[in-house]
C-alpha cells in the first residue's frame, strides 16, 4: 500500500500499485465549510455520488462564487477536501477525484 498525495487540491488518496483505493475525508455538516480534525479514511468503491457544492456566493460574478466537494456514501455525506475553490478553479480536483473513483471499475 502506498500514499498518493497532492497538496494543492488537499486530497489525499492511499492505494497499491498507483491504483487508489482510499480516500481520507471529513464529514460533512451541513451549513458549515469543510473543517475539522475528525478525518477519516474512506474506500473510493462506497462513493455513490460525487458533488461540487456552492458554498460561498456573493455578488452574480459566478467566477467569485466558492465552491467545495462533497462525496456521498450509504453512510453519508463527506468532504475529501477541507479546501474551498473559486469559480472554475473547482474542476481540476472535481476530474481528479472522478478519475480515482472510475479507476475501480475499469481496471
Amino acid at each position: 500500500m502506498q500514499l498518493i498525495h497532492s497538496t494543492n487540491d488537499g486530497m489525499q488518496f492511499h492505494g497499491h500499485d498507483n491504483l487508489p483505493v482510499w480516500v481520507k475525508v471529513i464529514p460533512h455538516q451541513e451549513g458549515r465549510h469543510p473543517h475539522g480534525d475528525h478525518w477519516q479514511w474512506i474506500r473510493l468503491d462506497t462513493i455513490t455520488a460525487v458533488i461540487p457544492h456552492l458554498s460561498v456566493q456573493v455578488g452574480d460574478n459566478q467566477a467569485e462564487w466558492q465552491r467545495c466537494l462533497i462525496v456521498e456514501t450509504a453512510n453519508g455525506r463527506f468532504h475529501p477536501s477541507a479546501l474551498l475553490f473559486k469559480g472554475a478553479e473547482i474542476n481540476a480536483p472535481l476530474e481528479r477525484l472522478l478519475a480515482a473513483i472510475s479507476q475501480r471499475y475499469v481496471r
